[in-house]
């Protein structure tokens, strides 16, 4: 296990706590894996940061599962029954929204609107053969675009409704890739439904089409969903996580999870399509981190095309150095555009990334002001505005921050 060095913490180094998390992060852990477990549980733990860094990186269900069952005797009382309640929580949590998106695929169906499900229960599962291992908030559903508005209704005779004025046709088949649904109650239920995997302006051009096509049945509690083939789902939580920095160290043990657990991907198929897409350098990207974080066993063919590119390991430890740093949205907006242009090997696509960019209209966008469809063009203008927006924000913040380090 190779792990870059972390950034200091507020009292020593977090070094300590970034490699047990690293550690306890997979549903199986080795034999060296689970005394290495034991070893760094024995040194000087800060159990307060390793709970916050666990929490922000989706990990607690993973890191009490595996201290709970390794080494429950060397860990604090109070901090192991704080993580086996969120344990049980997020169990008791994932089965009910479980339960629904079996609820919502039988509407579906029954009005003839075909679908995958992504993410969600089917990763949980396919990744670390236990559903309450990953917590999950919303469920993601894939749909044919033609099929945005029939779906909508379809959520609406089960009490999905979306935010207005998000709800109007007009705003519904703009470039927008995904739409959030809630349905309301006591505690919401929140579903993204996604007739594209990445926005417009990546220049991703996976067809959705035949993405639903090439459905496999996916064994859940309660019953089967259509999920994407694994070969297919490997290379969008790759475009996922690099549209999102990796800033998540679960995505990364998820992807990690499904390459070690399944040995007879084929990984021709993955770089051939990969290779089609302009997503070459975001798969390999994503396969370097599962591999020296948690040891994903990758074919030769991989670690090849990975030493042809020598902007994947600079790309890799520059997310490795972000996962113990603290960030705040200003900076995530910032950053992102730098490190999308890195992760495309294409030309066209980093043109189409900057050009798309500036012009394409958001979700956001219609929050902000409100237009009959006759003039939702004006989105486009609205969207540039945003944008300068944002950096300026961002840009007068850093220099405030920088004027006050220097007093």
């Amino acid at each position: 296990m190779r792990v870059s060095s972390a950034r200091e913490k507020d009292t020593g180094s977090a070094q300590l706590e970034f490699e047990l998390l690293v550690c306890c992060a997979r549903p199986s852990p080795t034999d060296d894996v689970r005394t290495e477990i034991r070893r760094r549980v024995a040194l000087r733990v800060d159990w307060a940061f390793l709970i916050r860094l666990a929490a922000r990186h989706n990990l607690l269900p993973l890191l009490g599962w595996n201290l709970s069952t390794i080494c429950p005797k060397l860990v604090p009382e109070s901090v192991l029954r704080r993580l086996e309640e969120n344990l049980s929580a997020v169990a008791g949590h994932n089965l009910c929204l479980t339960s629904e998106l079996h609820r919502i695929i039988k509407v579906f169906q029954a009005c003839s609107i075909p679908l995958a499900t992504f993410k969600g229960p089917t990763l949980a599962c396919l990744a670390y053969k236990n559903i309450a291992l990953r917590p999950f908030e919303d469920l993601d559903l894939l749909i044919h675009r033609n099929d945005v508005l029939r779906a909508r209704d379809a959520l609406a005779s089960i009490g999905y409704r979306l935010p207005s004025p998000l709800d109007r046709p007009g705003v519904l088949l703009l470039s927008e890739y995904a739409f959030p649904f809630v349905k309301q109650g006591a505690r919401p239920v929140h579903i993204d439904l996604h007739c594209e995997i990445a926005p417009w302006f990546f220049s991703f051009p996976l067809d959705t089409v035949e993405l639903i096509k090439r459905v496999v049945q996916v064994p859940l509690p309660g019953g089967i969903v259509p999920s994407l083939v694994l070969e297919d789902l490997i290379l969008v939580l790759c475009v996922h996580g690099t549209k999102h920095l990796w800033s998540c160290l679960e995505s990364v043990a998820s992807l990690a999870g499904i390459i070690n657990a399944t040995p007879q991907l084929c990984w021709d198929e993955i770089l051939t399509r990969a290779k089609d897409t302009g997503a070459e350098r975001m798969l390999l990207l994503g396969c370097v981190l599962a591999r020296d974080l948690f040891g994903a066993s990758l074919p030769s063919i991989v670690d090849s095309a990975i030493g042809r590119d020598t902007r994947v390991g600079l790309l890799a430890a520059w997310v490795q150095d972000r996962f113990v740093k603290p960030t705040n949205n200003l900076e995530t907006q910032t950053d992102a555009p730098w490190f999308h242009l890195k992760c495309r090997e294409r030309f066209g696509d980093r043109f189409r990334y900057l050009a798309r960019g500036v012009l394409s209209p958001e979700i956001d966008d219609v929050r902000c002001l409100t237009l009959p469809t006759s003039l939702s063009p004006v989105y486009r203008l609205l969207h540039p505005a945003r944008i300068l927006s944002a950096y300026t924000r961002s840009t007068v913040q850093r220099i405030l921050s920088f004027a006050k380090a220097s007093e």
